[in-house]
């Protein structure tokens, strides 16, 4: 998924995703969490840009980073929690 010219795709794919998935589970806002690879890991990886509501977004430099995954989970309790 992020190996050449596929990783150009990320943004509109995960965007397409987490707008279904919001307007499956929705509510009034369901804010939706996700994983961006740093251009160390992916340079043509493309951010989503059209995520409707609430989203953010928690940066991997590694794809082994555990802590990547602790702070989405920290962010998503954090954000949900408000």
């Amino acid at each position: 998924m992020f190996e050449g010219e596929k990783a150009a795709n990320y943004g509109a794919e995960l965007s397409a995703l987490a707008n279904g998935w919001k307007n499956h589970f929705g509510g009034t806002d369901t804010p939706f969490f996700y994983t961006m690879p740093a251009k160390s890991l992916s340079a043509k990886a493309a951010a989503p840009k059209s995520i409707k509501g609430k989203s953010a977004a928690i940066e991997i430099s590694a794809w082994a980073d555990n802590s990547a995954i602790e702070n989405l989970i920290d962010t998503a309790v954090k954000e949900t929690s408000k």
